[in-house]
């Protein structure tokens, strides 16, 4: 039987073609600062939120304005405004990255300390759900 290909403009318009940021990358120690091989998958995944929110947004040239988290406009703000607001932030950080899908669940806690804030949230991807829990020390 031989497949049935159309030339038709309207058919190639709804091809719907996912291209994802590639998951191949380097397992990287971040405690010590050393390349501990590759990583792929959901691995991957959780490692690169875990450096995006360790970046702050605009601090570095390296980076596009796109990357990162933007943790430093809290200081001096709260804890009520943190709470309130770090949803939208961590959904406008993560966003960027196409292989995750949503943010959900989000958290906010007071740490040990009294400037520090513990955030909890469950992130969905195309790989499945990862939990994640950020300790953030910010002047409140």
């Amino acid at each position: 039987m031989i497949p049935y290909f159309s030339n038709d403009i309207e058919d190639l318009a709804n091809i719907n073609k996912e291209i994802y940021q590639p998951s191949l990358t380097y397992r990287l120690d971040l405690t010590t600062g050393r390349i501990l091989g590759m990583i792929d998958g959901a691995e991957a995944i959780k490692q690169a939120i875990t450096k995006i929110l360790l970046t702050e947004r605009y601090a570095y040239l390296i980076y596009d304005w796109y990357y990162g988290i933007g943790l430093e406009k809290y200081i001096g703000l709260g804890f009520d405004y943190l709470k309130a607001d770090i949803t939208e932030a961590l959904k406008e950080g993560l966003q960027y990255d196409n292989r995750i899908i949503s943010v959900d669940s989000v958290t906010a806690e007071r740490g040990d300390k009294i400037d520090s804030v513990v955030i909890k949230f469950s992130v969905t991807t195309i790989f499945g759900v990862v939990e994640e829990t950020v300790v953030n020390k910010v002047v409140l």
